[in-house]
């Protein structure tokens, strides 16, 4: 397996010796702060309407998918009742060319957020060790 995070195996039995509790609040912490990174470079490249007013980094969210004691997901995207129509911005139409900023900034800020990832599990670690 592949290690993603420089002592990623410390922090994991780090992790598994904290409580359940601590476990999903520093998970849930971690994996925000991972996906806030992505979501301003989603922002940042998002198109701009030069006629209505409205950008589509408007409506650029993130939003808790899953989560428990052990693993978060998090979903970086458009709100779907407002703006459903953005994903034909992201992804083109026959009669529209894409303009993809949703992707890019994944591939443009994942070290970042895997950076941010890491520093938040270590600080609340550390914290809820301290705690005892």
């Amino acid at each position: 397996m592949a290690e993603v995070l420089q002592g990623g195996e410390v922090l994991a039995r780090r992790l598994k010796a904290l409580q359940r509790n601590a476990q999903r609040t520093i998970l849930s912490q971690a994996a925000a702060a991972g996906a806030e990174i992505i979501r301003e470079e989603a922002v940042r490249l998002a198109p701009r309407s030069p006629t209505s007013g409205k950008h589509a980094a408007e409506f650029i969210k993130q939003r808790r998918v899953k989560g428990s004691a052990t693993r978060h997901i998090r979903e970086i995207g458009y709100d779907k009742k407002k703006a459903w129509y953005l994903f034909f911005q992201e992804l083109g139409t026959a009669r529209h060319p894409a303009q993809p900023h949703l992707r890019p900034a994944m591939d443009n800020k994942k070290d970042a957020a895997v950076s941010a990832i890491g520093r938040v599990l270590k600080l609340g670690i550390d914290a809820a060790r301290g705690a005892r």
